[in-house]
């Protein structure tokens, strides 16, 4: 059985990656994030190797996939289902960078969750991209607490919005109790938060 999952820790991981990738604004464009790690990312209709249909990779894979290539420059690609929004593919992207992060990709993963035994990656990486995409710091600095305005901000699906709303709602944040890592955030933040506030 695995363990309930440390809020703290993967927001701790999620934070400092924020910090790493130079992140300064919201929306978080994961997109640019994979460029610059220059990770393989390859359509559903261009990966040949699974001999399968694009439609028959999505429902055993889900909207995306990543695997490591055991090349060292590129040590790893992401198969993605191009169907999806622009909004779904940008999330589902940092949803399999967060599987790097973590240290989930030892074999092919499953974005979707089919897998049981997998289902604990799963969780642990939404979280971690609702830290990353959505941070708790830059909202409650905004007064952004609503579904409606975190999904039109942070350009994040609506159905993962209710989840950080919900999230949000759970959480008491002084303003004037901030850790040194959120610190930092709002101090990359700031000519963001100053020309959207």
């Amino acid at each position: 059985m695995v363990s309930k999952i440390d809020h703290n820790y993967i927001k701790r991981l999620a934070y400092a990656f924020i910090l790493r990738e130079g992140i300064t604004s919201i929306p978080v464009n994961s997109i640019r994030i994979l460029k610059r790690r220059h990770y393989y990312l390859r359509p559903y209709d261009k990966i040949y190797e699974l001999k399968a249909t694009p439609e028959q990779i999505a429902y055993v894979y889900g909207d995306a996939f990543v695997y490591p290539t055991n090349y060292s420059p590129t040590p790893y690609g992401l198969g993605i289902n191009m169907d999806c929004s622009l909004l779904e593919c940008n999330y589902t992207i940092m949803h399999e960078l967060a599987h790097i992060e973590l240290g989930h990709v030892n074999k092919l993963m499953s974005a979707s969750g089919i897998l049981r035994a997998e289902q604990w990656a799963e969780d642990e990486v939404e979280l971690f991209c609702l830290y990353v995409m959505c941070p708790d710091i830059v909202l409650l600095e905004l007064g952004i607490k609503k579904a409606d305005e975190i999904a039109r901000i942070c350009c994040v699906p609506y159905r993962k919005a209710r989840l950080k709303e919900m999230y949000l709602k759970k959480i008491s944040l002084l303003k004037n109790l901030r850790t040194p890592t959120e610190q930092l955030i709002l101090q990359n933040f700031k000519e963001h938060l100053n020309r959207i506030s």
